[in-house]
């Protein structure tokens, strides 16, 4: 015979775990109902480890493969055997975040390809929010962030130095000093061919190459196009030169929701783009423009094409009838029969006329006492739910279609046709709810309680009565709140009097010889209503409501005079002085007395040294920043083991949205070139040098609260063909 108090044994059954199901079960079995033998207690614990180890092991192994179903099966299962596991329960919720990840992440590729490259970055983040460790996520967020043309910021110029200038013209040949600055640089100068000769006079000190040259683009009314990635085009300043050397885009943006005819009519208006053509067909706009227009119509589109807010409508509708009808009284009848005798002129004579007398009948009223009365309510309630999007009606019918004569007419073949037409009688409520900024719902309504009436028609050509109550009227409610509506009352009463002539008129006395039949209706329809918002407004933010966009005689997403706020890099100073006199002075380089560099993250690899063993690295000091409210944070770019003869270039995609650049310096022996758009969201830095240690230091600040990812893309790879490996980071802005 078993022996019950002896504890379970754990021996296994299969490889598969079909076993622990039974043995946990036994094993907690065995342990309440002998609590006092610890044998039991630990025979449990035992089971319930071993239960929660090969449930957790089973489904880990399934999703590395990727089977994230089968893998919530087994977590799933493991949890029924063991529910007390908090490792299983952590796994499962683990589960939940990767498939919502994965949703997210399928949502941002169809948003890619819709060309919504906003919508689709802010999706992948919030993919990689719930799921940091999606890479497939990560890598279509960096193609997100480089899909978009008009947001590719030009390659930067190559210059073969980074030392800042100190130019003095004086009347001099402004085609000279062009050419004087671009020797020193090593930029080749173009000039157009209806570009005339003029005196050029400037005086900047210490300003970077791109200060001095955009200077002196301004102060003589000129422009440039780059060609190539060493030199330049110079023009004459004006609409139709900018137009003639600017390179125009065909985009064509998908609306969501805002009409294409009125995005096209507010790109027309606002950004005074005359090429906008609109496909209702499929909701899309087509726009011909620069690359700065481009970028500033889809900051506009994107600031008015924003998803509809959606109110569901909570309706009771209480229709009460209440009839009272009472019969009360002696009713004596109103017919008295007689039945005369048939008498003959013979009968008369012979004496026979008494029986016929005698058969003849007066038929009196039979007298009837009624004592009836009836009280009757009847209630109809209806409790529909109807979701609509803001400023779209929504309409609820409670009743029937009924068809009623509308005409009759004689064809010429004799015959009688006669037409219908069908009218919705009983309860119609129409209701238009518009969502208001604050979450107030302004609710325009109209209701209709219609019911069909007697025949005033014959029976052959019908025509029915229609009796209706209406009521119109606007409200703003809050979400959630519920109005009441009521007295829509209709009364009806009729009464009918029978009495004996004469009898029935005597007061008092006379109720008994007279019978009342009275009728009474009262109807009252009572209305509820509750506007729940499923989804607000979806507000832009203050970054994406107002932007820069030119002056007031020219559209463009680059301020005019940003390149004034960057501070120029350290060094010797490359001395430019002309004189429209004496005529140009050889350039000198003069030593400036610098403050101390900042201590580097690493130093520079000896001339000689063994290549390290490990690949070069791009990346950043830290994998998170946070950026606090109003503030500011520092972030470093470091480079490891890049082989010599390095002149990369590379680019740092962030989201424009979230993120500010502030500034960005090379840090001091890199040979870096450092250059941001913030509208394009880019950082661009040029002729990395060969090496270990800090390449440039960025200021960041925080447009809005969000996350944003610091991803870096190389331009030109370093030579020797060794592709580094690029890193990322985290960009919390609070």
């Amino acid at each position: 015979m078993e022996d019950r108090t002896r504890p379970p044994s754990l021996v296994a059954t299969g490889k598969d775990g079909s076993h622990w199901p039974v043995t946990v079960s036994l094993a907690r079995e065995k342990a309440y109902a002998y609590p006092d033998q610890s044998e039991h207690r630990t025979a449990l614990l035992s089971a319930i480890q071993g239960a929660e180890d090969h449930y957790l092991k089973s489904g880990r192994a399934v999703l590395a493969e990727g089977d994230l179903g089968s893998a919530e099966g087994l977590f799933s299962k493991g949890l029924l055997v063991v529910p007390e596991s908090q490792l299983l329960r952590a796994a499962l919720e683990d589960i939940k975040d990767r498939r919502r990840s994965q949703a997210l992440m399928a949502q941002g590729r169809s948003s890619l390809k819709l060309g919504r490259t906003e919508r689709a970055i802010s999706q992948l983040e919030e993919a990689l929010q719930v799921d940091p460790n999606n890479r497939e996520a990560l890598q279509l967020l960096n193609r997100a962030y480089g899909s978009n043309p008009i947001h590719t910021a030009p390659k930067p110029i190559r210059l073969k130095s980074a030392a800042p200038a100190t130019v003095n013209f004086r009347d001099a040949d402004m085609k000279d000093a062009f050419l004087a600055l671009g020797k020193n640089y090593g930029l080749n100068i173009i000039f157009d061919a209806g570009l005339d000769d003029q005196r050029l006079s400037l005086y900047a000190e210490r300003v970077s190459f791109d200060q001095a040259f955009r200077l002196m683009l301004k102060a003589s009314g000129t422009h440039f196009r780059p060609m190539g990635d060493n030199a330049v085009l110079i023009f004459k300043d004006s609409p139709e030169a900018r137009a003639a050397n600017s390179d125009y885009h065909v985009r064509t943006f998908f609306l969501e929701t805002a009409p294409a005819e009125q995005i096209r009519g507010l790109v027309e208006r606002v950004l005074d783009v005359s090429n906008v053509s609109a496909n209702t067909d499929n909701n899309s706009i087509t726009l011909r423009a620069t690359r700065e227009k481009l970028a500033l119509a889809d900051r506009l589109i994107r600031a008015n094409d924003r998803r509809l807010a959606e109110v569901s409508m909570e309706v009771e509708i209480l229709e009460v009838n209440r009839t009272k009808s009472e019969n009360l009284g002696v009713d004596y009848g109103s017919q008295i029969t007689v039945s005369p005798p048939k008498l003959t002129l013979s009968q008369i004579r012979d004496g026979s006329a008494e029986s016929e007398l005698a058969s003849s009948v007066v038929t009196l009223p039979a007298a009837s006492i009624k004592f009836f009365k009836q009280d009757v309510d009847a209630r109809t309630l209806a409790s529909p739910r109807i979701r609509t999007v803001s400023q779209k009606p929504a309409t609820i019918h409670i009743g029937d279609r009924v068809p009623l004569r509308a005409a009759t007419v004689l064809d010429p073949n004799g015959q009688t046709r006669t037409s219908f037409e069908y009218r919705d009688i009983g309860i119609k409520l129409e209701v238009t709810p518009k969502v208001l900024l604050d979450n107030t719902v302004d609710v325009a309504l109209n209701l209709e309680v219609s019911s069909l009436g007697q025949n005033l028609g014959t029976a052959e050509e019908s025509a029915f009565s229609i009796g209706t109550r209406n009521v119109s009227t606007n409200m703003v409610l809050n979400d959630n709140e519920t109005a009441i509506m009521g007295g829509l009352i209709r009364d009806e009463e009729r009464a009918t009097v029978k009495r004996v002539p004469g009898l029935g008129e005597i007061p008092i006395i006379g109720k008994l010889f007279q019978v009342r039949d009275g009728q009474g209706t009262r109807t009252d329809i009572l209305l509820t209503l509750t506007p729940r918002i499923v989804k607000g407004w979806d507000i832009p933010s203050p970054a994406d409501t107002e932007f820069y966009s030119g002056t007031g005689s020219r559209v463009s997403s680059e301020n005019e005079f940003k390149f004034l706020s960057s501070g120029a890099p350290g060094g010797a100073v490359i001395r430019l002085d002309m004189d429209g006199k004496s005529g140009a002075k050889p350039a000198t380089l003069s030593p400036v007395i610098a403050t101390p560099p900042k201590p580097t993250l690493g130093t520079a690899p000896a001339a000689g040294a063994a290549p390290s063993a490990t690949p070069p690295k791009i990346g950043f000091s830290n994998s998170i920043y946070e950026i606090p409210s109003g503030g500011e944070v520092t972030v470093d770019v470091q480079a490891t083991g890049l082989p010599a003869g390095t002149n990369a270039t590379f680019r740092i995609r962030f989201n424009r949205n979230i993120v500010l650049v502030k500034s960005g310096t090379a840090a001091n022996g890199s040979g870096a070139q450092v250059t941001y758009d913030n509208d394009a969201g880019i950082v661009t830095i040029a002729g990395v040098r060969t090496g270990s240690g800090a390449l440039a230091q960025l200021t960041l600040s925080g447009r809005k609260p969000g996350l944003s990812y610091f991803l870096i893309e190389m331009e030109t790879p370093p030579a020797g063909g060794v592709k580094p490996e690029l890193g990322s980071a985290k960009i919390v802005a609070k």
